[in-house]
């Protein structure tokens, strides 16, 4: 998403960076041309260049306007309709409406066979995650964000991460913590280390400094107790709707130039 958005000429003198191929090679300057990851700004920029193409191009799209708003989480898109024909319906202004700004709405599925039939394959979602259930047998889902989604079901698969075997500091913990992306807070395994993660802050411990005694044996029983933590799932809003069919869809990619030489 972030490729897909052109920075103002005034702003990509701010974007400057030196590169050599190898060590005996001149140095040559370059400017990016494109919002960059790791910029303060970038989430901003990109989310407001989503928000632009709607203002500028919605009114031709009635139907996806509302979505670019509501339905948007960065660059993935959750959203549905209440019949197969009002979701292909719906696909088939969101992509144009898209890129009128340049994004390009790709990686789509959905809970139903006969919306994905109807939308090019190149444009399915290609990366599946192997989930293993309780009967041992392995099978793959796609994730919408952050969670795997069982698409036959209609259910999201919530599963703790396991932990580190690292020393048992501030950063240890926050890391134990990143291992599970929550997005929806719905894993209530992680809310005691979040609690023991909150006292450390008002101990203004440093990141590598090694926590107390006793805030380093509940770090550790928490640890312990995780294994036995199952994943679990949550079924969707769609399934208490008649009919509702909803599809993922996501990953705004870019087709433009994100780098050019310059001279100082």
């Amino acid at each position: 998403m972030y490729r897909a958005v052109e920075l103002c000429d005034q702003d990509k003198d701010l974007h400057r960076f030196v590169w050599r191929s190898d060590k005996t090679s001149e140095v040559t300057n370059y400017r990016m041309t494109r919002v960059t990851f790791g910029v303060a700004s970038s989430p901003f920029v990109a989310v407001k260049a989503l928000q632009q193409t709607t203002h500028d191009f919605g009114d031709l799209f009635p139907m996806a306007k509302p979505h670019l708003f509501s339905s948007f989480y960065v660059d993935d898109c959750l959203a549905g309709a209440d019949s197969i024909q009002e979701d292909l319906d719906l696909y088939n202004q969101l992509r144009p409406l898209l890129l009128k700004g340049v994004f390009d709405l790709r990686k789509w599925r959905s809970n139903s066979q006969e919306v994905l039939n109807s939308i090019e394959p190149s444009l399915h979602e290609p990366s599946l995650t192997k989930v293993l259930s309780d009967n041992h047998s392995s099978q793959e889902y796609p994730k919408a964000l952050g969670m795997i989604w069982n698409s036959h079901t209609d259910c999201l698969h919530v599963s703790i991460g396991s932990t580190s075997s690292s020393s048992c500091t501030k950063r240890g913990v926050i890391g134990d913590i990143a291992r599970t992306f929550d997005v929806l807070g719905m894993a209530p395994a992680l809310i005691p280390v979040k609690v023991l993660f909150q006292k450390l802050w008002e101990l203004k411990l440093g990141w590598n400094e090694e926590i107390p005694a006793e805030l380093s044996e509940q770090h550790q029983l928490w640890k312990n107790q995780l294994p036995k933590t199952k994943p679990f799932n949550v079924a969707t809003l769609g399934q208490t709707q008649t009919n509702a069919q909803w599809s993922f869809m996501g990953s705004l990619t870019p087709r433009r130039l994100l780098i050019q030489q310059w001279s100082i």
